[in-house]
């Protein structure tokens, strides 16, 4: 992946390791015994975007959210969805992951949560309770302008868990030793139709990258009062090397050059009539 895909994972070792030193200071240790060594695969950062691009996951797959009803991606098809895969027990890396998101949304210009696109915060890890979903709601502590469009919530069954996040390429374990899932910190963009557009990753990405994933995503279901907001998303094209969007500079430069020989025609154009018209008034 890019240097700031790479960058994202180091920040998360980062912060991980900062925690688990944090936690291991105040404790008692042993001095005849040897802990064992935690070993971390990089690659349970790292997504093959181009290998789930256009995966379409099971759309039948079934969330309980927090008011205790049964929600299907099948049911918020017809807008983009964002989905975001954490858990509720965390102890803080997951809050980050969805506060940033809350930034992102918050600070975004071309889409609107709930009128546009939805997004769906969903627990990977099984032993997760409803306790766990509401005390997790309490923390990220949505505004009410969000809320009707962010659903968080709980797998319906624990087989639908490994099903989903295999067909999306989101790997993840459990540090025995540290009490914590590894995991990547990845918003997954689907289109309307449920299929993955774009990988977004937390710490990488900003508002502009989100809107513009989103437009992309709808990009098949573009109202004449979208047509703007299509042709500024026109302008970027992801960039995988960097992870996020890019100006496209090809498409500026043959705009520009087609804006210049039209006009250059135009003004020829009217040269040639007002010369006409004056010869025909001298003869």
């Amino acid at each position: 992946m890019g240097r700031r895909i790479v960058t994202a994972a180091m920040l998360g070792l980062t912060v991980l390791a900062l925690g688990l030193q944090a936690k291991s200071a105040g404790a008692v240790t042993n001095p005849y015994t040897r802990p064992v060594e935690s070993v971390v695969d990089s690659e349970i950062f790292r997504i093959d975007e181009k290998a789930f691009l256009g995966v379409r996951p099971n759309p039948e797959t079934a969330f309980t959210d927090l008011d205790g009803q049964r929600l299907t991606l099948k049911q918020l098809q017809g807008k983009p969805v964002v989905v975001v895969l954490s858990y509720f027990q965390c102890d803080g890396t997951c809050s980050v992951i969805n506060d940033e998101l809350k930034k992102l949304v918050k600070n975004g210009k071309l889409m609107r949560l709930g009128r546009d696109y939805e997004i769906v915060t969903a627990s990977f890890n099984k032993e997760d309770t409803a306790d766990n979903l509401n005390a997790f709601a309490q923390t990220l502590d949505l505004p009410k302008d969000m809320r009707d469009g962010w659903h968080l919530a709980r797998f319906e069954t624990a087989e639908s868990i490994q099903t989903f996040t295999e067909s999306l390429g989101f790997k993840f374990f459990w540090s025995a030793r540290d009490r914590v899932f590894l995991h990547p910190g990845v918003y997954v963009v689907l289109t309307p139709e449920g299929r993955v557009s774009r990988f977004l990753y937390a710490l990488t990405s900003e508002a502009t990258d989100l809107d513009l994933a989103l437009v992309e995503a709808g990009s098949n279901k573009i109202s004449p009062a979208r047509v703007l907001t299509y042709a500024v998303g026109l302008c970027y094209s992801y960039n995988y090397k960097e992870g996020r969007y890019t100006l496209n500079l090809p498409i500026l430069i043959g705009a520009a050059s087609m804006v210049f020989g039209l006009s250059t025609l135009a003004v020829a154009a009217l040269y040639y009539r007002r010369r006409h018209l004056r010869e025909g008034a001298v003869s």
